[in-house]
């Protein structure tokens, strides 16, 4: 593999996890609405609560597609999410 290779590669999962978090984040907050008494089940048995919890806190903060459209990590979207003016610190973070 050349470094180019590498570096296309490495861009695709990092999105790809960023993505997956709101996917998961996504599908707690669906499970928990349809399901609130065994919402958990879903879930294997080693899939941390807290994390769950956090993904779907964050899809909280971020609840559309136009409100994902930052190209920041995932952890920059976790970091800023209770703050009410997000979106701004968020595009500040990109034109970085």
């Amino acid at each position: 593999m050349t470094i180019a290779e590498c570096e296309s590669l490495g861009t695709t999962l990092a999105t790809q996890q960023r993505d997956v978090m709101f996917q998961i984040g996504d599908l707690y907050r669906y499970a928990e609405a349809r399901w609130p008494d065994k919402h958990h089940q879903i879930w294997p048995e080693w899939a941390s609560p807290g994390m769950l919890q956090r993904a779907a806190g964050v899809c909280k903060a971020y609840p559309t597609e136009e409100d994902r459209r930052h190209n920041v990590t995932y952890t920059q979207y976790m970091q800023v999410a209770g703050k009410p003016n997000r979106h701004e610190i968020l595009a500040a973070i990109e034109s970085e």
